[in-house]
């Protein structure tokens, strides 16, 4: 649920920045009123979230803030939205919403099955009684790793997709260069 509230909050910001950033606001008070409009936003989804459903604003109210930070979609809005029409921007807001979306529940999910050895844990709070069927074990709570399910551990974990994704970018570029080199070599050699 809060995945949804997620890729909305970040396409309604970027949509209303590209409003913003056309002709009507003069360019020295952009961002300050790109960054009223994002906090508009955010206030509207946490009262929609707090009406709608209460339970999980119990869990998330604090933080709801945070799950799209601000500073990231305020950025974004400022770079794309005030270059871009208002088509592409709120495509560009959706694309950035999702993308957060599931980064976030990357996070979540590699936290979950290090720190406590289950996943979908809890999903009866987000989905009913339907959820409670969902729960994959992994291995007993007791041999979890405490530190993952810590705020740190979500450092940690972005540090180590970063090192992942980054790896995988260097394999990429040693195969296409290699790749290139061979067919130089080849047209040389003919």
């Amino acid at each position: 649920m809060d995945s949804s509230f997620c890729v909305v909050l970040s396409a309604c910001s970027v949509v209303s920045a590209a409003f913003v950033a056309t002709d009507s606001v003069c360019a020295p008070v952009t961002l300050s009123v790109t960054a009223c409009v994002v906090a508009s936003v955010v206030t509207c989804v946490q009262l929609c979230m707090q009406a709608y459903t209460a339970e999980l604003y119990a869990t998330l109210g604090l933080y709801i803030s945070l799950i799209v930070t601000n500073c990231i979609i305020i950025a974004r809005a400022e770079i794309f939205a005030s270059r871009n029409s208002v088509l592409f921007s709120a495509l560009d807001g959706f694309a950035n919403g999702l993308g957060f979306t599931l980064v976030l529940l990357l996070i979540g999910g590699v936290r979950e099955i290090i720190g406590q050895g289950t996943l979908f844990a809890g999903m009866e709070q987000l989905v009913g009684e339907a959820g409670s069927s969902m729960k994959i074990t992994f291995f007993s709570a007791d041999k979890g790793l405490l530190i993952a399910i810590l705020p740190p551990g979500a450092f940690i974990t972005l540090g180590m997709l970063v090192a992942v994704k980054n790896f995988m970018d260097n394999r990429l570029f040693v195969k296409v260069t290699s790749k290139k080199r061979d067919a130089e070599t080849t047209i040389v050699n003919e």
